[in-house]
């Protein structure tokens, strides 16, 4: 038999498998050859964050510490079933990491290294200060959904609602995290009034 995909249960079930996962990472900790990651020495010591189906690991650059992470993970596709997409997996290093550190990272996990600025659930990661370029992504979204409505015979009332309710919310997930450029918004306050 089996749980098959839309099933009500399908939910609770990857919760659990994802929470055993959680708990494994945690347990690194324990071990006396894990160097996890910290931005301060007194600060709270946090080896990951998931949210849904994705997954930031933090830790150190060390071979062992990537060895164990990566035990952790096998461990956990075994037991689990399910297995991790590698070739939407990816890693970050600091920019002065040697080649020869990287090529062994890329080897024993198996993923492409990733490079700033990029983007992780819709919201652009950067080290430095915010460029245009960095949240263009957002105004091409709310462009391609303007262009894809045909309403031409919609009243302004109806083309305010779709502005608020449709359109807003193509980028209030990254608004409630970071705040675009001036230029940025400027853009996305022209679409909306050019729609109306």
């Amino acid at each position: 038999m089996g749980v098959k995909q839309g099933d009500p249960i399908s939910p609770s079930l990857f919760i659990i498998a994802d929470e055993t996962l959680s708990i494994m990472l945690n347990k690194l900790y324990e071990h006396p050859r894990f160097n996890g990651f910290s931005m301060d020495s007194n600060g709270p010591r946090t080896n990951h964050l998931a949210y849904a189906d994705d997954l930031i690991i933090f830790c150190s650059g060390k071979t062992k510490t990537f060895k164990l992470i990566n035990k952790c993970l096998r461990k956990y596709e075994k037991n689990s079933g399910q297995l991790i997409n590698r070739e939407k997996s990816c890693f970050i290093m600091d920019k002065e990491i040697s080649q020869n550190r990287i090529k062994i990272v890329t080897d024993l996990l198996q993923v492409r290294k990733e490079e700033y600025p990029m983007t992780y659930l819709g919201c652009p990661l950067f080290a430095g200060r915010k460029l245009n370029q960095y949240f263009a992504d957002m105004a091409i979204k709310i462009i391609k959904r303007v262009r894809s409505w045909h309403c031409n015979r919609l009243s302004a009332r109806g083309k305010v609602i779709l502005i608020k309710h449709a359109l807003n919310a193509i980028h209030v997930h990254l608004l409630s995290i970071c705040l675009p450029t001036k230029t940025i918004l400027n853009r996305m306050e022209s679409i909306f009034a050019n729609y109306l």
